[in-house]
Order: structure tokens, then C-alpha cells, then sequence
């Protein structure tokens, strides 16, 4: 042989060692780290934490048979059985900013995301307009106005909740084209503006800084996602207003105006418009003394000053604060100051650490940021906590943390939200004018209950009925993400997502009982056969080492990603087929530091039946394989029958049920 030959031959082994050796040494399920290998035959070791902080960057690939290929991290014994034939590339682990979709690109097929979105959908459309604008055109001087006054919080707070369901219109038209949306969202927009112009004073509520921000944003939603003509004009008459009138003082923690959520929708409006008085108004409302809370993840000191004025200074407003971190996502989307990012992560951490519970809503005390033993004195006093209505807040901050970060924990935590929060949502206790709610959670350590109303009180049009529109929304939102020319599977319903990836019309089916059931099949339609990489999320709960893939019926190899995301990359063609099983059983979630903890099912919040506190208290959480399954999610206690269990969403107005056990 050559000289010349001889060194390529060699060079040719090398390579191949090079990429067995890396996957040979990937780590476990449990493995604080992980390796990758990219085109240059390199294994980069990536650990979870360093995947959050890097840079983003397009995957480096190099061809791996799946028929040879040793497991990658979070992968079980038999998908590497050599029973697949599909050529599988391996990419570089590195943290991945996500896209957005556009809205109308995903539609909900079935399941119990299509029940919430068609029950609550038809319900909002059906308020008569009149009655929607009764309140704002009787406190701008109209004698006897059309329609019939809402009750309750609509007439104390003068119509606050319009503004919020005209954006989730907005949205819920791009989403699913139905007119109806938009008609009822431009109509209620310009008859607002009639009132506005003649007289704002009448409008505005005693938070006008919250006020001024939601109606901002129905207006920039109208314009993006309705094309509406005049918006920006509005917008601009509304700053204008605001310049004059909104109070500068800023005062730390106050939840009676919520100044601090005013940079997020003031950096929208710049983003859009490029005009400099906006960027300029947005700085001015930035919540830099407590976003740097946050700053160092070593030392973050959430409690580091009390509020100094709002309802309640012994405590943060968690909404409005959480609310605040959306301003930062889009001051880092601006300008790229790391700074602002490292405070969504580190705040994300302490929030699902200490704050959250297992349903993924937040708040004691109703609506109250506290530290933990504060918050388990809460559980044992009260029977009302985590504001329903705090859900877009929420939501919206997962998705920027989502999409900025690309870590699938986030995926997880919106999803918890969907289906404990939103789904879990009592209906009306009545129709009409006087609708009344389910405004809290109840996760009383002693057993709680959902009831309607405010702090006790039957008080129609609560917090709830102003965000669901957005909710609704929120679903389609979090389905899907792309990262460059790869796509995001992060929420898992029945759906369609149509895709157009330069060019390439890319549909993607997916069909299951999730989260009933963890069997997750998705086929592709593509009009060219085309290389690029599939993510799906793979839930921290989920035991990574029971997860299993098949690729048009064959073995895949379960390669997690430090972020979280099982990813699959290979020539796609017309009709492939993935089925993603997800091993859903019951497990226990322990709160914060606490010696509580509550049962789930995958996502699932669930809840106990029983005759009493002192027979539900000898359940043992250690073992969960007393519980036998009955049908429909729900399971008898095999050593006390009497002692049942069901999905929190499943219990319905004034029935007991047992959360949180002492374990």
C-alpha cells in the first residue's frame, strides 16, 4: 500500500474510533453531565447547568447507525437492540435558543385540551358586546347605554377584564380563523376608543399602571395579529396620556399599580414601531432593584427588602412579580445583555425550588410570594391560594424562559399549568351578567375544597374570567417550537401542526391519549424527503431509562440532551412515523424542604377521597403500588378502600379532596 493511502486508511479508523469511543462514554440517566459528538469526531462534554448559560449555535452532526450505536444519556438497555435500520446523525449538546410558530401553524384535534378550548371559547363569544362595554360607556358620560351591566368586579374595577379578552381574541383568531374573534375584538376596541376619547378619567382604575399596560397590549395584539390600522395611532395616544398622568415614584414591591410590568409591553411597542420615545419609557419602568435579586445564582436573595406600598407589605404580589420577569426576557431579547437572562434563569430556579407547587401554580396567602415555612403555615391556616387568574403571567414567562433557554424543564412547567390550573377550573356557578368563578386553588394541609367566588364572597367576574381568553391561547402557543431548520415537540395532544420549513411543507399528526396514556405517535408529510432534527421533550418526571422510541417501527436510540430534549435527526421523508412511550405512573412530589409532598401522574396533579383527615393521614406516599387502578385515572387505597384517588381537575365544586399528605 501507498505511503499516501496508508495515512488516509488510518486517518479513516481514527474517525470511527473516535465517534464509538464518544458514545460509549456518555453517562447515565442520572448523570450531571453528558457528551455529544459533532462533525469533527469530538465528544464535548456539556453539563445540565453549563447548557443553560451557553451561547447558541447550529448542531455540528456526524452519521450514526442506530443498528450500532451504544446508548446516549437517558437511553434504556433495548433501544440499542440492533433491531432498527434507520441512520440516525448525532448533534453537538449545546443550549438552543427556540422560535415561536406562527399562530394558526398548530390546531388541537382532540382531548382534553379541545374540551377546555371549546367550552371557554364559546362561552367568551357569547357575551353580548353591549354588555362588555356597558361599564366603560356609563363612566364616560353615556345616559342608560345599551346592554346590561356585568356584576361584581366588572363595575368595582370599571370593566378591567375587556382588555384581556380582546388580546386572547386576537390571538384565538390568528389561531383557529374564526371571524368571530376578530369582529368581537375590533369591535370592542374601537367602541373602548369612542370612551377613551371621551373621557379617559372614567376608564382607568386605581392601578393604571397595570391598566394602561393590558390595554396597550390588546391594541399592539390587534395590530400583529389582526392587522388593524389605527393601533399604532392608539398606542401613541395612550403613551401620550400616560407621559401626563401615570405617577413616576416607582415605589419597591408595590402591587397597587404594577408600574414594574410596564417595560415588557413599552419594549413590544419599540420592537414594532423603532420609535425611541418607547425604548425610552420602557427603560424608565425596568424593576432593576429586585430583578437583581436574581443576579448571582449563588447568592439569590428573593426576600432582600420588604415592599414598600401595595395590599399587602409583608409579602411580594408573586403575579405582578413574576409578571415583571417578562419585561427583563425582552430586555435581553433587545440587547443581549447577558445580565438579564441569567436573572430569568436563576429566578425560574428559585421559583420552582421554593415557590411552586406540584400543580405548577405559585402563591400562598392567596397570591402571595413567601418564604417556604411561611408558606406551610399557610397551608395549614387558609384555604386559599394560588390566584387562578395568574396563569398568562406565568405562562408568558415560561415561554420566554423556554424559548431563550431552550430548557425542557420549562416545557414541563407550562404543561403542569395547562392541565392542574386551567383544566381544573370550575365553570360558572351561573350565567349572565352575574358569572361567578373559581378564583383560588385550596391545598389546605387539613383538606380543601374548590368553591367559587373571592376570599369567601360570591363576587361574579374575578380575576379568572379576565385571563382564560389568553389561556386558551396559551395552549396552541406552547405546543411546538423550531430552533433553526429543527423542530420542538414540547406539548403532547392530539393536534396537526403544518410547517413550512424554507420551503419544504412539513405536517406533522400527532395521536394520543396523553396524559392518560404515555404512547405519543407523530407521522410526517413532507413534500421533499430532507434532513434536519426532531426534539421531544422528555419530562423530568419520566424515568429516562424506561423511555422508549420507535422510528417507522423500529428501535431509535433515546438520546437526551442536557436540556432535556430526546433528539432524533435523520432523513425525513413522506409517512415516517415516531412513537414516543412515556412511562406514566404515579409518583410523589415532594414541596420545597417541606415534609409534605403530593401524588402525580405524570403531569397530573392528583388528589384524595377520604372519610376522614385521620384515615387519609396513615397513607403511606413511600409506596405507591398500594394504589390500584379502578379506570378513568382514578385508584383505590388496597389497604383502606374507602380511600380513593383521582386528577385534581376531576373534582368538581365543594368535594373534599386531601393534596399535600405529611411524608
Amino acid at each position: 500500500m501507498k505511503k499516501s493511502n496508508l495515512i488516509k486508511f488510518l486517518a479513516v479508523i481514527t474517525m470511527a474510533a473516535m465517534v464509538s469511543s464518544a458514545f460509549a462514554g456518555c453517562g447515565s440517566a442520572g448523570s450531571s453531565s453528558s457528551s455529544s459528538v459533532s462533525s469533527d469526531g469530538n465528544s464535548y462534554p456539556v453539563s445540565s447547568a453549563e447548557s443553560l448559560s451557553s451561547e447558541t449555535s447550529e448542531p455540528d452532526e456526524s452519521v450514526v447507525d442506530s443498528s450500532s450505536a451504544v446508548p446516549s444519556v437517558g437511553s434504556s438497555a433495548s433501544s440499542a437492540s440492533g433491531s432498527a435500520t434507520e441512520k440516525f446523525y448525532a448533534e453537538a449538546d449545546k443550549a438552543m435558543a427556540l422560535s415561536a410558530l406562527p399562530l394558526g401553524s398548530v390546531s388541537i384535534d382532540g382531548g382534553l385540551y379541545k374540551e377546555v378550548i371549546d367550552y371557554w371559547g364559546s362561552f367568551y363569544l357569547n357575551i353580548p358586546n353591549d354588555n362588555i362595554l356597558y361599564e366603560f360607556r356609563m363612566n364616560t358620560g353615556i345616559q342608560n347605554p345599551s346592554g346590561k351591566r356585568l356584576g361584581g368586579w366588572s363595575i368595582q374595577l370599571k370593566g378591567y377584564e375587556a382588555n384581556e379578552w380582546i388580546s386572547g381574541f386576537c390571538k384565538l383568531y390568528a389561531i383557529t380563523g374564526n371571524k368571530a374573534y376578530k369582529d368581537k375584538a375590533l369591535t370592542l376596541l374601537d367602541e373602548w376608543y369612542k370612551c377613551f376619547e371621551r373621557n379617559v378619567g372614567g376608564l382607568m382604575w386605581y392601578n393604571s399602571h397595570y391598566t394602561l399596560k393590558r390595554w396597550v397590549d390588546a391594541f399592539l395584539d390587534s395590530y400583529t395579529y389582526l392587522s388593524n390600522k389605527n393601533a399604532l395611532e392608539r398606542i401613541d395616544a395612550l403613551y401620550t396620556w400616560a407621559k401626563r398622568n401615570l405617577s413616576s415614584k416607582n415605589l419597591f414591591g408595590d402591587n397597587g399599580t404594577e408600574w414594574y410590568t410596564l417595560s415588557e409591553t413599552f419594549y413590544q411597542v419599540y420592537a414594532v414601531t423603532k420609535d425611541k420615545k418607547y425604548l425610552d419609557f420602557a427603560k424608565k419602568w425596568e424593576y432593576t432593584e429586585y430583578w437583581n435579586f436574581f443576579r448571582d445564582a449563588k447568592n439569590i436573595t428573593p426576600f432582600a427588602k420588604a415592599p414598600e406600598a401595595g395590599m399587602n407589605t409583608e409579602h411580594y404580589h408573586v403575579i405582578s412579580h413574576v409578571n415583571s420577569f417578562n419585561g427583563a426576557a425582552e430586555a435581553y431579547r433587545l440587547t443581549k445583555d447577558t445580565s438579564y437572562l441569567n436573572i430569568l434563569k436563576n429566578a425560574f430556579t428559585w421559583l420552582k425550588n421554593d415557590q411552586m407547587f406540584s400543580s405548577g401554580t405559585i402563591g400562598a396567602g392567596l397570591e402571595w410570594g413567601m418564604p417556604v415555612d411561611a408558606i406551610m403555615q399557610d397551608l395549614q391556616n387558609n384555604h386559599a391560594h394560588a390566584e387562578t387568574g395568574a396563569n398568562p403571567c406565568y405562562a408568558r414567562y415560561g415561554r420566554n424562559l423556554l424559548q431563550l433557554t431552550g430548557n425542557a424543564q420549562v416545557g414541563d412547567w407550562l404543561e403542569k399549568l395547562n392541565y392542574n390550573d386551567l383544566c381544573a377550573l370550575l365553570k360558572p356557578k351561573t350565567s349572565g351578567v352575574d358569572s361567578i368563578f373559581m378564583s383560588y386553588h385550596d391545598y389546605n394541609l387539613n383538606g380543601g375544597s374548590k368553591v367559587y367566588g373571592w376570599r369567601g364572597e360570591d363576587l361574579a367576574w374575578t380575576s379568572c374570567a379576565a385571563t382564560i381568553p389568553l389561556e386558551l391561547a396559551g395552549i396552541y402557543e406552547a405546543m411546538y417550537y423550531s430552533e433553526g431548520n429543527n423542530l420542538h415537540v414540547n406539548g403532547y395532544a392530539p393536534s396537526t401542526l403544518n410547517w413550512n420549513r424554507n420551503g419544504n411543507k412539513v405536517k406533522l399528526t400527532q395521536k394520543t391519549a396523553y396524559p392518560n396514556d404515555g404512547k405519543i405517535s407523530l407521522t410526517l408529510s413532507l413534500s421533499k424527503t430532507e434532513q434536519f432534527s426532531i426534539r421531544l421533550r422528555i419530562p423530568e418526571w419520566a424515568d429516562k431509562k424506561a423511555v422508549s422510541i420507535t422510528v417507522n417501527g423500529k428501535t431509535a436510540p433515546v438520546n437526551v440532551n442536557s436540556s432535556g430534549w430526546a433528539v432524533l435527526r435523520k432523513d425525513w421523508k413522506n409517512g415516517d412515523t415516531i412513537v414516543l412511550n412515556l412511562p406514566m405512573k404515579l409518583w410523589t412530589a415532594q414541596y420545597s424542604t417541606s415534609n409534605y409532598a403530593g401524588i402525580m401522574y405524570g403531569p397530573l396533579a392528583m388528589a384524595l377521597k377520604a372519610p376522614d383527615f385521620k384515615s387519609v393521614s396513615n397513607v403511606d406516599l413511600a409506596d405507591t403500588g398500594k394504589f390500584v387502578s379502578t379506570g378513568n385515572l382514578q385508584y383505590k387505597y388496597s389497604p383502606n378502600s374507602t380511600i380513593t384517588l383521582k386528577p385534581y381537575y376531576q373534582y368538581g365544586a365543594n368535594e373534599t379532596y386531601y393534596y399535600y399528605l405529611f411524608h
